[in-house]
This record gives C-alpha cells, structure tokens and sequence, in this order.
C-alpha cells in the first residue's frame, strides 16, 4: 500500500441509499478527502423489486435500489456490502461472493476474508441467536422462514475465526461487554435497553481471535466508539454506526497510513 487510504464505513441503510450516498458524499467533503471505497455494515435492503420486498419482513419497504440498478442514481465510489437481518436474502443466498448489485456496489457475502485496496478485511453476516446457533443456516429459498436465514451459526463462526490476520473485520451484530462500565449510549436516543445485555459472545471471540485493529458494526442503530481490550493484550478500535434515517452518525470515515487506522 503506498500513499494514505481514505474510507468510509455506513451503517444501517434499510433502503435509503439516496441518502446514504448524500451523507457520505457531504461528510467526505467537509474532511476534505477523497474516499477510495466504502463499506456497509448490513442492513443495507438492496432490494430489486417487489419480489425481493416482499420475501422477508411483512414492513419492508422497496427503497431506492431499483434505481441504483437501472442507472439512473450511481454510487461515487466502489462500495462493499455485508449481510444484515433485513436483506433479501432468497437473493442474496443465490450469488457468489463479490457479485456486482448494481454499478460500483458489490455483495461481499455471507462471511469471507479478502483484501480491499491492500486493507485485509473480514466479514460475518446477520445476527445472534441462541436457538439457531448449532444449527445450519438454511438457505432463504422460497419455502424457508426469511427470519432464519438472518441468524449466522456455530459454523460459520469457526471458519471466521480461521481468516487472520486481518486489520478490519466487518460485523452486523455488536461483540459482548462492548459498552464500557458507567456509559449508556442508549439513554441518549431514549432506549431503554441495557448496556451489560447488548451483543453476542461469538463477535467477542472472532475480536480476541483475529485482533483486527478496527471492528465495524451496526445493527442497533446507535453511535458508539471504544477501544475494546483484547483477551491476549492489545485494544481494537470498535466503532458503531446509527442507521442512515438517523443522519451523520451512521458514517464514519478513516485515513489507512504507514500501517495504521485511524478515524478522521
């Protein structure tokens, strides 16, 4: 890698993706960079067309995409999507890794590892859940319950943990114990949810395991920044994003130079 990287990272887009390019157009204007890629955290409802809606949750709305495909909205920079709990996934599920969506936006995957202009990055898809854990994720085909093909298993965490050494890893879910003692960031945007209850073990180990220096999530809809001790030693930069309705803290953006991360 020569010369500083510029990236942008986007959390929940639920389908609005004129805003998001507005917001991270407009944010990367005030900083004065120019953005090299971007990448979405899931959630992000590339929805086709009314198939691809109405194949998961009864509120989904069809969103901007359709444009995006046909050409007449485009992305100004190359963009990189994951897998949230609200996706298309009957889809999704169809595809190999690093298929073009539309013009300059490709779907990473479920889960994967690969290198982004030089940046080592992992991903893992969807979301927690006890009871589907052990089992296999069912592809989200016609007669499966969309809700399943949301929840990552037992067996896709084992293979991420095999993708180090990485320097970003890609979450929709947050990693347990990430909020740190005293702090509630949910207060703030009138939750009432409990900090010490909020994420899931297996994004934890992924964090202790790879040691990534940068974790990227979404999910929650709230803004948070902690560098999160690692059970070996060291600290990852863990960095939540709102959803785009929520407006400018749904994006971040960083600056990659002489090895290291850093948010701009």
């Amino acid at each position: 890698m020569t010369g500083p990287l510029h990236f942008a990272a986007v959390g929940d887009v639920h389908g609005r993706q004129r805003e998001m390019v507005r917001l991270v157009s407009r944010g990367a204007a005030a900083r004065g960079v120019d953005l090299d890629f971007v990448v979405q955290v899931g959630d992000f409802e590339g929805n086709r067309d009314e198939s691809d809606r109405a194949g998961r949750a009864p509120e989904a709305l069809l969103g901007d995409f359709p444009a995006f495909i046909a050409g007449s909205e485009r992305f100004p920079w190359p963009l990189s999507v994951i897998g949230g709990n609200h996706e298309p996934y009957r889809h999704l599920d169809t595809l190999a890794p690093g298929t073009a969506l539309a013009q300059r936006c490709i779907w990473l995957g479920w889960s994967g590892v690969g290198d982004v202009h030089g940046l080592r990055i992992a991903w893992q898809s969807g979301i927690h859940s006890a009871k589907a854990f052990p089992a296999r994720r069912p592809t989200a085909a016609a007669t499966a319950s969309w809700k399943q093909s949301t929840y990552f298993t037992a067996e896709d965490i084992a293979r991420a943990r095999t993708f180090g050494p990485i320097e970003v890893l890609l979450l929709h879910d947050w990693p347990s114990g990430l909020v740190a003692r005293g702090e509630d960031p949910f207060a703030a945007r009138g939750l009432a949810v409990k900090p010490w209850f909020v994420g899931n073990k297996h994004a934890r180990e992924l964090i202790d395991t790879l040691a990534p220096r940068l974790v990227l999530c979404g999910h929650l809809h709230v803004p948070y920044r902690r560098e999160l001790p690692r059970a070996a030693g060291g600290t990852t930069l863990v960095r939540c994003l709102a959803s785009v309705a929520e407006g400018d803290d749904a994006c971040a953006y960083f600056r990659v130079k002489d090895g290291m991360i850093e948010e701009v």
